[in-house]
């Protein structure tokens, strides 16, 4: 089928419908090697700010709720994505509110059934209450996270510190895998053991250009490091 008949001279002009179709398919090729890698780059780096704003997120958390409910608190990372904040093994799980029973219905003097903390009763020996659920829980596709003490803020008897362990999740196969997972603890005070958190795209090296790192000092202040950093 052509697009144009022959020409007054006896020669062919134009292209056929077939030759027209191979070349919008060449040209549908190439804009696809162009676009491609840009767009995946492009969506890396969204990832990665976005995983590191969730490490920042969850180690404020962590020290927050350390420090609101005066108990130790752990932040796991895993490689694999990963971010949870729960109490540490023996923290304290019931906290007791004094209060004066001398007024009426058993709420203190000068103060009002609302002005308790939440969760709390008043039963005319006192006010208590049970700590809320504080546990948190974040996850991120397709990123990793590589996590290190930082050796330079470490004390003498911190410096052989090992918070890291294995743990066996299912993968995307439906087979276990043990994935590297670092748990640090954040005392009543919010103090934690100073490390920091590299954030970079599944599939790319240590060196990756869109790696992002957050550093959290003893304190527990979190902040994201520039590259001069």
């Amino acid at each position: 089928m052509n697009f144009f008949k022959d020409s007054a001279k006896g020669g062919l002009c134009g292209f056929t419908l077939v030759e027209l179709l191979v070349v919008i398919v060449i040209i549908g090729v190439m804009t696809t090697l162009v676009i491609l890698p840009t767009f995946s780059t492009g969506s890396d780096i969204t990832r990665v700010k976005t995983a590191t704003r969730g490490v920042m997120q969850m180690s404020r958390y962590a020290r927050t709720m350390a420090v609101l409910y005066q108990t130790p608190m752990i932040l796991t990372i895993a490689a694999d994505g990963a971010l949870s904040v729960g109490r540490a093994q023996g923290g304290q799980q019931d906290v007791a509110i004094s209060a004066d029973t001398s007024a009426t219905d058993g709420v203190p003097d000068g103060a009002s059934e609302s002005s308790l903390p939440p969760g709390a009763s008043s039963d005319g020996g006192g006010a208590s209450y049970v700590m809320a659920d504080v546990n948190a829980e974040k996850s991120y596709e397709r990123v990793v996270f590589s996590v290190s003490l930082d050796q330079d803020a470490l004390g003498e008897d911190e410096a052989d510190a090992v918070l890291d362990e294995g743990e066996k999740k299912s993968g995307a196969d439906g087979d276990e895998e043990v994935v590297r997972t670092t748990r640090i603890p954040y005392e009543a005070n919010g103090r934690c053991l100073p490390y920091t958190v590299k954030v970079r795209a599944a599939g790319t090296g240590e060196e990756a250009a869109d790696a992002m790192t957050v550093k959290v000092d003893r304190f527990g202040v979190a902040k994201v490091l520039d590259e001069d950093d």
